[in-house]
């Protein structure tokens, strides 16, 4: 799943972090532990912290030395997913269960293309190829 960093607070919608984290933490039982660091070059490459599994937590991560104004990656210490946020872009990236599991939870396939539809086109003209960019995302979803 993808989505426009600079349209939220928690740079993703409320409701995709909501059911994500939920998806993490009955997977894996709560309470669970994330691992987050931040991507600037290869020099940050390694300055990876553990935090809990919660919204709180991963705000005051983002709060502290800034770290929302850089490219991080937040991920399940079980290595299950990963959420990659650059400047633009804020990536949800997992397992085929896992993301069948929050997909599920968002209201099906249907209505998370339209979540990503709706922030990443609008109503303009999809002159650059979005759509098929979304699509690619979800395809290894609509298969059984």
């Amino acid at each position: 799943m993808a989505f426009d960093r600079t349209l939220y607070e928690d740079l993703a919608p409320d409701i995709v972090w909501s059911c994500w984290l939920a998806a993490h933490n009955s997977g894996v039982g709560y309470p669970s532990g994330l691992a987050a660091t931040r991507y600037r070059n290869a020099a940050d490459s390694g300055s990876m912290v553990h935090i809990k599994a919660d919204m709180d937590s991963v705000r005051a991560y983002w709060d502290e030395n800034t770290n929302f104004l850089r490219d991080h990656y937040v991920c399940s210490l079980g290595k299950r997913w990963i959420v990659r946020l650059d400047q633009d872009t804020t990536l949800f990236l997992g397992r085929l269960e896992f993301m069948r599991s929050v997909t599920s939870r968002l209201g099906g396939i249907g209505e998370v293309r339209k979540m990503m539809d709706d922030d990443l086109i609008g109503g303009a003209v999809d002159v650059v190829g979005l759509g098929g960019y979304i699509d690619g995302l979800l395809d290894p979803l609509s298969r059984r």
